[in-house]
């Protein structure tokens, strides 16, 4: 999953979100087998520790949130792997009247990105892939 093509060897499996092995969003090395793993990060560890998967693919910040940065062997720049659509959409709720606050809340490119995967889920087959 990094640059270096010869890192991992043909066949290694790794333990993705649902969506990162899907016809949309490929495995980022061909060589590699994207096994779809749910769960929390620590349902996931656990599965790696069974050998469901030789890697795992796990996302920074939930790790830091349950305090297992140290897990943490390499981190992918977005040129090698992009995070799927709609993983860091927070929602903030706020007065309807209260102009000041949804400006202050409001970012543009994230309601465009949430407006689409939306209307992405919102088509018949709701798997995203596009």
């Amino acid at each position: 999953m990094c640059r270096e093509h010869g890192r991992y060897p043909a066949g290694t499996r790794i333990g993705t979100p649902p969506s990162a092995g899907s016809p949309s969003s490929p495995c980022p090395t061909p060589h590699l087998e994207c096994v779809p793993m749910r769960g929390d990060a620590n349902r996931r560890q656990e599965r790696l520790g069974a050998s469901e998967a030789d890697e795992l693919l796990l996302a920074v910040a939930g790790l830091e949130r349950i305090g297992r940065r140290d897990v943490i062997t390499e981190t992918l720049a977005t040129d090698v792997m992009m995070p799927p659509v709609g993983a860091v959409v927070l929602a903030l709720r706020c007065r309807r009247h209260d102009t000041a606050a949804r400006a202050r809340a409001t970012c543009p490119m994230t309601t465009a990105g949430a407006c689409s995967l939306r209307s992405c889920w919102a088509r018949p087959t709701t798997d995203c892939r596009l």
